[in-house]
């Protein structure tokens, strides 16, 4: 009674929360199998464009696309690493709208050959698997940085880190005139960092602890 209880509680929950956000992994519970059972031969409503999954720094990026979604509720990622016995990723609730887009991240691939699937959940309860997904994930403990975005001078760089580190930035314009300094300190993995720069070419200078060096040209708009 209190586990129907618990499932009748989180699909108000998606009833009520906002379209395009995705809960993943610890914190959400996925659907309960016994109440949702999956039904492989079930035909889903979902007209499915495109599914991909690609590697985002440390983490995997599972994107699909749609061009008419029916009477589907939400849409379900899970992953395995044989592609068997599949575990939990995360949900997105569906906004029922043509033309769609959505993503979900896997904050913690594992090492090696990842299996993902995608699975819809209508408004009857019926499963529908219909998409996989594979990809090879090696933990890249190498020290890295990249930028994200960029847009009316506001700059994002995205630094990898195989371990805590205390990092220097140095920003040079064309005429090698430091225009920009900062020294901060990141975990182990990604870390956005942010700044802002005049319109114009830069030379991204950052060092860690140990002397590594990342040099990135960069371009601000």
């Amino acid at each position: 009674m209190r586990a129907i209880i618990a499932i009748f509680l989180c699909l108000s929950f998606l009833a009520a929360g906002a379209a395009d956000t995705a809960y993943l992994r610890n914190d959400h519970a996925a659907p309960d199998p016994e109440i949702f059972p999956a039904d492989l031969n079930h035909s889903s409503s979902v007209s499915l464009t495109t599914f991909k999954t690609t590697l985002y720094y440390d983490q995997v990026m599972i994107k699909w696309s749609t061009a008419a979604e029916g009477n589907c509720k939400f849409f379900t990622v899970e992953r395995s690493v044989d592609g068997v016995h599949y575990d939990f990723v995360g949900f997105v609730v569906s906004r029922n709208e043509a033309f769609d887009d959505y993503r979900i991240l896997d904050n913690s691939p594992i090492n090696g050959i990842n299996y993902y699937r995608l699975s819809t959940t209508d408004r009857n309860g019926k499963i529908a698997y219909i998409a996989t997904g594979v990809i090879n994930y090696m933990n890249n403990t190498k020290f890295s940085a990249a930028l994200l975005d960029c847009s009316n001078g506001n700059m994002k760089m995205i630094i990898n880190s195989g371990k805590q580190d205390a990092l220097e930035l140095n920003i040079f314009d064309t005429n090698n005139k430091r225009v920009f300094h900062d020294s901060f300190k990141v975990a182990t993995g990604s870390t956005a960092k942010s700044f802002h720069l005049q319109k114009g070419p830069y030379t991204a200078v950052l060092i860690n602890a140990g002397g590594e060096k990342v040099v990135n040209i960069i371009t601000a708009f």
